[in-house]
């Protein structure tokens, strides 16, 4: 969201909007949880060969962490939750720096999207050296993802993704794309992050279409996909 705010100290604004008068840091580049993220949308970038699309993108800790294209200042805002630790964030700027180096700035999540943005976290923390993070984090989002049926997975993308559900979600979304790269492979299933139409939403039928298909079949029944073996 954009924040015409009253400033309150050193790159600080108030939210004049927000009930509990919610404050808003913008992060500079002596700060670590910028670099997380600067360095996460750069992995990020050469791990999908996804060119830097020259747009600002501003850092700031917030309430939540999000992603947010900024039409009308052509920029990004990337929030990070203010409350979290180190750990975290280097975490939640993986997820984000997947959404704004591949999300192409959509203001709604799809379980694609989240599925991809989660890989990636556990991927940037492993490339970081935060290994124990990670796995801590993979044992984390399989313990989660019983309490998310695939129904649900469904139900909820293309929607903002309620608070009473996001962790069940986001372990679903995981355990359905660890799935998908004992399918396909991660090289392959990668492409998918990057094959989308013109409203930015990835094209699962254009991308199922070039797998052979014996894989296709073995997709259809971990998506529950009707006809799209045939």
């Amino acid at each position: 969201m954009f924040i015409p705010g009253q400033t309150i100290g050193p790159q600080t604004l108030l939210c004049p909007y927000c009930e509990d008068h919610e404050t808003y840091q913008q992060l500079d580049s002596s700060h670590p949880a910028y670099q997380y993220v600067k360095k996460a949308t750069e992995i990020c970038r050469n791990e999908f060969n996804v060119a830097d699309d020259g747009l600002e993108t501003s850092i700031w800790l917030g309430s939540r962490p999000e992603l947010v294209f900024e039409k009308h200042l052509n920029r990004y805002n990337i929030y990070l939750d203010r409350g979290s630790n180190e750990l975290q964030r280097m975490y939640s700027g993986g997820h984000e720096a997947f959404h704004r180096a591949c999300g192409e700035g959509k203001s709604m999540s799809h379980w694609i999207d989240e599925m991809f943005a989660v890989l990636f976290s556990l991927i940037y923390l492993d490339q970081i050296g935060e290994n124990a993070h990670a796995e801590a984090n993979r044992i984390f989002l399989v313990h989660n993802s019983k309490k998310c049926s695939m129904a649900r997975m469904f139900a909820v993308s293309g929607t903002l993704i309620p608070d009473d559900i996001s962790e069940a979600f986001y372990g679903r979304v995981y355990v359905v794309g660890k799935e998908l790269i004992d399918i396909v492979g991660w090289d392959r299933l990668k492409l998918l992050a990057t094959t989308r139409n013109e409203e930015g939403v990835c094209m699962l039928d254009e991308w199922f279409s070039t797998l052979p298909r014996q894989k296709r079949k073995r997709i259809s029944r971990v998506l529950k996909m009707k006809n799209a073996a045939g």
